[in-house]
């Protein structure tokens, strides 16, 4: 966070191993198996993987800004990564309900496992909780 006020700006980092994609390469494909164990898409752990990784990993740091922690945790790379992979994402009553159910629809839709079916990431900017 740029500073502690209420609306704060939010700055990513850590894009080391990132890829400009180029406008007109909407199918283009990548296959390295790279990326931080907390934010990696399905995708990308089975080896084929394009645009839509970069919503899932937004959708794990929105997760993480609702509630405090990561939807898959484990105790190793390999336990989260199994969990990345096959575990249903649940929101802990606990912790989400005050969260609406306009934010959770949309973590949820880009916490879509499939990335045929995952949210775009202009869908994402046109989704209710953003309009709002």
């Amino acid at each position: 966070m740029d500073d502690t006020t209420e609306n704060a700006e939010v700055k990513l980092i850590d894009f080391g191993l990132s890829k400009r994609f180029a406008e007109e390469a909407e199918i283009e494909k990548m296959h390295t198996v790279v990326g931080t164990p907390y934010y990696v898409a399905p995708e990308v752990l089975r080896g084929d993987y394009g645009r839509s990784c970069d919503v899932w990993s937004l959708g794990v740091i929105l997760f993480v800004f609702l509630c405090g922690y990561p939807p898959f945790e484990g105790d190793n790379n390999k336990e989260i990564f199994r969990n990345v992979l096959k575990s249903p994402l649940t929101y802990d009553p606990a912790d989400w309900n005050s969260v609406s159910e306009q934010a959770k629809d949309l973590v949820g839709k880009m916490l879509d496992k499939n990335p045929v079916t995952r949210i775009t990431a202009q869908a994402c900017l046109e989704h209710p909780w953003f309009t709002q």
